[in-house]
């Protein structure tokens, strides 16, 4: 009879390759479908984020009677303004403490203000972007993926009346959108570019 060794058999280094190869090729079918779910999961959140925001503008407007402003300036330099429309919003998701903390009589890049815009909010932040944000004078705030809409103008543009919902010192009301809110652009995603000069032209 022939003795069985009491050695196990182990792998040979061509098994061992060819089992790497074969998990290689099962990672590399999977991945796509992981960062698809992960990219889907992302999407969901920032539509999230603009719903609560369209909620938080609708409770501004049941306490105010009106829409806030887009941006807010007491004189005629619209470019560069004081407040935004986002600050007067800060109570309406759970941020009373910050809003507490911004001083209005004073601009939004005052030293007190800037440590409000230097915080972070998740809800005004939509994962899918690596967003920053390029601010003259380097100055540190954090980035916000989202904007009001000014109307047919740009945003920063020197022009007042751009004609949306939330223009330069505007108080839009509920009664004077005649086609519905639910048909009418209110705010949406706009992440910054960092190679948009400060002072392009407006349209």
């Amino acid at each position: 009879m022939s003795r069985v060794s009491d050695r196990q058999r182990g792998f040979t280094l061509v098994e061992l390759l060819v089992v790497i190869a074969i998990i290689g090729s099962l990672v590399a079918l999977l991945l796509p479908a992981v960062q698809a779910a992960r990219e889907a999961a992302r999407l969901t959140q920032c539509k999230n984020n603009l719903r609560q925001l369209g909620i938080a503008s609708q409770n501004y407007h049941g306490a105010n009677g009106q829409f806030t402003a887009g941006i807010v300036t007491s004189d005629d330099n619209y470019r560069k303004g004081m407040h935004s429309g986002f600050i007067y919003l800060l109570p309406y998701f759970e941020q009373n403490a910050l809003f507490d903390s911004y001083d209005q009589a004073e601009p939004w890049d005052s030293a007190a203000n800037l440590i409000v815009g230097a915080t972070a909010l998740e809800n005004l932040a939509c994962p899918s972007n690596v967003t920053e944000v390029p601010q003259q004078g380097k100055l540190t705030a954090a980035p916000t993926d989202y904007a009001f809409s000014k109307g047919d103008v740009a945003y920063l543009c020197e022009k007042q009346t751009g004609g949306g919902m939330f223009d330069v010192n505007s108080q839009v009301r509920i009664a004077q959108i005649t086609d519905g809110t639910s048909k009418t652009f209110a705010l949406g995603e706009a992440a910054s570019n960092a190679t948009l000069e400060a002072n392009a032209p407006c349209g």
